[in-house]
């Protein structure tokens, strides 16, 4: 059937007619839950990496460091380096190449992957840090975790009436606003006109027990229709849906973790 072509069965069972826009609400709800998860995800803690995510960020700056052209770039700043050595001069200390020749999509990509790249060996100097392979400064390890890892937060500095100067960690979660959203109220409507009454065999029933449920006054009647005009000339089929969205209560394990990190403000003084 082509894209254009009109859909050979119009009609359905009353009961698909009312569970499609259940159906869409339910579907609207998950999707809303997602936006509101992936919102708390992304402000509040540093992206954990896949094999293939990380994979594709070093094939990026490769394309880049690689190059014949920053290759020699390269060699040029060593030779330099060595020569302000010599003289007693000072050296620089990050090679800077000129990207002139690349694209601009290839620029972008080189400054990311080379950050995430600054990321992926502080995480390293954690971890050998932790297992006692290469120990760090306790001031360092402290920065390289709160910088690198678990949440984000807010550092700055104050000074206080004493003249002394004083550093505050917030975590970000806890000055954002948390607010999901969802369907509080639907309401929707539609006329059907009826095309096929029939009784309804479908069910599940006990191994060996009567189809017919004797407890039932009424047998049931299942109905099959079109979704219809309500006037043929001026208006066309349609479903009414009236959607009210309102604020949900916060989960209860992000209420409790959102208390946790309100409590967990830290203050520390800034040696002299």
């Amino acid at each position: 059937m082509s894209q254009n072509s009109e859909p050979t069965h119009k009609h359905v069972s009353l009961a698909q007619a009312i569970l499609a826009p259940l159906n869409a609400i339910f579907q609207a709800q998950v999707q809303a839950s997602r936006a509101f998860l992936n919102y708390v995800l992304s402000m509040g803690f540093h992206h954990t990496f896949s094999k293939e995510e990380i994979a594709k960020i070093r094939g990026d700056f490769a394309k880049v460091d690689e190059n014949e052209s920053i290759r020699k770039q390269k060699t040029d700043w060593d030779e330099a380096n060595k020569q302000k050595a010599a003289a007693g001069e000072k050296i620089e200390t990050e090679f800077k190449p000129d990207l002139k020749d690349f694209s601009p999509e290839d620029i972008s990509a080189y400054h990311d992957a080379k950050r995430h790249l600054n990321h992926f060996e502080a995480l390293d100097q954690i971890q050998a840090h932790r297992e006692g392979k290469q120990l760090l400064e306790p001031g360092k390890f402290k920065e390289l975790v709160r910088q690198n890892e678990g949440l984000f937060t807010q550092n700055f500095r104050t000074i206080l009436a004493d003249g002394s100067e004083q550093e505050i960690h917030i975590p970000t979660l806890s000055l954002l606003p948390m607010k999901p959203l969802a369907i509080d109220e639907a309401n929707f409507k539609f006329v059907m006109s009826l095309n096929t009454e029939y009784s309804s065999s479908e069910g599940s029933t006990a191994s060996g027990a009567d189809k017919k449920r004797p407890w039932m006054a009424i047998e049931p009647r299942e109905f099959t229709g079109a979704i219809s005009k309500r006037n043929a000339i001026t208006e066309e089929s349609s479903i009414e849906i009236e959607i009210k969205i309102a604020a949900a209560p916060l989960p209860a394990g992000l209420d409790a973790m959102l208390t946790t990190l309100s409590q967990n403000v830290r203050t520390e003084k800034v040696k002299e």
